[in-house]
């Protein structure tokens, strides 16, 4: 999505409840950005995804993905009933994956064909961070 699809998706308000975007700035225009939503329903509420982690390509490699990534993390934790935070990363973006497994992030799943992108497919996979460990 675009900026303004997502700034669009704001004013809609279809960010409710408990969550958050953050926005990284750099001389007063944004190039990161990163999602995070705390699932509602009653069986699913002790779950976080993150969505919509982006940084432009002209600012990768400054670790702003991993400022943002920690701040995520960071507020996730302050949700008492959060005990894990999912994402999922294109298989074929291997900075990103890198950047989650030094979080703790593991693989739990794989979705194949899950993105197209004209005639060409892309996997996905399922990854989660465990905030505290549950009973089960």
């Amino acid at each position: 999505m675009s900026v303004d699809e997502y700034a669009q998706r704001l004013r809609d308000g279809r960010l409710t409840g408990r969550s958050f975007v953050l926005g990284a700035f750099v001389d007063g225009r944004i190039v990161g950005m990163v999602a995070c939503v705390h699932d509602q329903g009653r069986k699913v509420q002790h779950k976080a995804r993150i969505w919509g982690m982006y940084v432009a390509a002209e600012e990768r490699g400054r670790g702003i993905a991993r400022v943002l990534l920690a701040e995520t993390i960071a507020r996730a934790r302050e949700w008492p009933e959060v005990e894990q935070v999912r994402l999922t990363v294109v298989t074929e973006n291997l900075a990103a994956r890198r950047l989650y497994e030094s979080f703790g992030f593991a693989a739990y799943g794989l979705e194949r064909c899950a993105l197209k992108l004209g005639s060409r497919y892309l996997d996905e996979e399922y990854l989660v961070l465990t905030l505290k460990e549950p009973i089960c």
